[in-house]
């Protein structure tokens, strides 16, 4: 209408063309385009991730039911977890952990759900994960706002173009509103985030759900209008904020504005059909993935199906979870999910895509380093070589861990044989079946022959080799008679 304000761009409008010639091939094709635009990306900001189990718990919902997940329970989550994995390290985000549960009371964070614990219990649980080698972290949203909030005020509410206030959707039984986050950081979300930081003791990650998700958003307000770039660097503010506290910032889903500014995003892109016809190609993978790591979108039929996402484009295996349908997923969920997917794409995610090639209905993705995938999606089928040894192979893992350890799992309980690293004495391995309780934890028979390892391994129960089998073995000793 004639009061709307006319809102520029802010920017110049730019296009870039790249003109680029082939190495001797006879035809150029995506993979020469990708890899060019790729020089150009900055270094993913952070390292922090790349070794660590990222997942969520959804802890409660705002309906007159029982929690889904307090405190102490979310504790005894990560401490059966740690004991599966051997105490590697996790990150996790706990949802819905103010007010009434998920999304309820945004945009204030003052008040802890009851039914969940006490601010004091929120604590406690903080400090104890950090025994079991895991970061407890709050996920938080800059983006919705509700009218029941103590902390609602129309001023911060973005306006439609007609000037009504931006309604969003109904997230929790109540409409959304969208905050007009330039305004917004302009007064009380920069004191927001460092009352976040410094009351509930957040350090080195904090997680800001939808920040990424929506890059320009514009905000007609008559009285504050700000364009989709000027909203963009209220959002890069947020950023910035946290990390005057020694905090690191993770989103949603990537999105270019973000590359070099946010290093771990939720999801990024996992396929489905295209519209054009065609057959995939591991685009996003080829470009970013020393720039970003990212996790998987849609929703995967089972774990196998995860772990081929994860080697075609790259995105970890992200996932929730909960006592409540559709995210009830148990302890055996996560660690199925560790073993296959995470360990290996932790070795691969960071080396440059090379070369791409497909032979009927398998892929062959060729990785720096003599690294090697193969996925077919038709029959299910993967194989993975790092560095030219084999690591993981159709629901089977046996991929080096760290300097001391090699990760074992079998989906379906195979006899594994696989290559012993140099260096490795034959004669002071030990195998060590994991298990939440100590006294189920048990040492397996393995061979060694010609360099190469052979072990049965039982369906779905983790095993870790180790380097010095004596230091595992007394361990195993202690622990059950402790």
């Amino acid at each position: 209408n004639p009061s709307t304000p006319n809102l520029l761009i802010e920017q110049k409008s730019s296009c870039r063309l790249d003109f680029i010639t082939g190495s001797g091939k006879a035809a150029m094709d995506w993979l020469d385009g990708a890899k060019s635009v790729r020089k150009r990306m900055p270094p993913i900001p952070n390292p922090y991730y790349h070794d660590k189990f990222q997942y969520d718990i959804l802890c409660d919902l705002p309906r007159p039911r029982l929690p889904v997940c307090p405190f102490p329970q979310v504790e005894e989550r990560v401490r059966q977890l740690a004991a599966m994995i051997d105490g590697a390290p996790q990150i996790v985000q706990i949802w819905g952990w103010q007010y009434r549960g998920k999304d309820t009371g945004y945009p204030a964070v003052k008040e802890v759900d009851h039914r969940l614990g006490t601010y004091e219990d929120l604590l406690k649980l903080k400090k104890t994960c950090e025994e079991h080698n895991a970061l407890i972290t709050l996920s938080d949203n800059y983006d919705d706002a509700y009218k029941s909030s103590p902390a609602w005020s129309d001023d911060i509410i973005a306006r439609r173009p007609d000037g009504k206030l931006w309604f969003s959707r109904d997230w929790t039984g109540e409409p959304s509103y969208v905050l007009g986050l330039a305004k917004y950081m302009e007064g009380p979300g920069t004191e927001r985030v460092h009352y976040t930081c410094d009351h509930y003791k957040i350090h080195d990650v904090a997680h800001i759900d939808v920040l990424t998700y929506f890059s320009i958003r514009n905000d007609w307000d008559p009285k504050h209008p700000a364009s989709g770039i000027k909203n963009l660097q209220a959002r890069y503010k947020v950023i910035d904020l946290f990390k005057q506290h020694g905090v690191d910032v993770t989103s949603e889903f990537i999105r270019y504005a973000f590359i070099g500014k946010v290093s771990s995003f939720q999801n990024g892109m996992s396929g489905g059909p295209c519209p054009f016809g065609g057959e995939p190609v591991p685009l996003q993978a080829t470009i970013y993935r020393k720039s970003a790591i990212w996790g998987q979108q849609g929703h995967p039929i089972d774990t196998i199906d995860r772990v081929l996402n994860a080697l075609f484009y790259n995105g970890y295996g992200y996932i929730w979870g909960s006592e409540d349908p559709p995210f009830n997923v148990s302890i055996n969920q996560l660690v199925e999910l560790y073993y296959l997917s995470h360990i290996p794409w932790f070795k691969l995610h960071q080396l440059n895509l090379e070369t791409f090639r497909r032979e009927g209905d398998r892929a062959i993705l060729g990785l720096e380093d003599g690294s090697q995938v193969e996925v077919n999606y038709k029959t299910r089928d993967y194989s993975v070589h790092l560095k030219g040894v084999e690591i993981a192979r159709n629901g089977n893992t046996f991929c080096p861990f760290d300097d001391e350890r090699i990760a074992i799992y079998s989906l379906r309980g195979e006899t594994l044989r696989f290559k012993l690293p140099d260096g490795w004495d034959s004669g002071k391995i030990a195998a060590i079946s994991l298990a939440v309780f100590e006294p189920d934890r048990h040492e397996l028979p393995v061979k060694v022959d010609g360099g190469f390892v052979t072990i049965k391994a039982p369906g779905r129960r983790p095993i870790m080799l180790y380097r010095d089998g004596a230091k595992a073995r007394q361990r195993l000793l202690s622990n059950k008679e402790t």
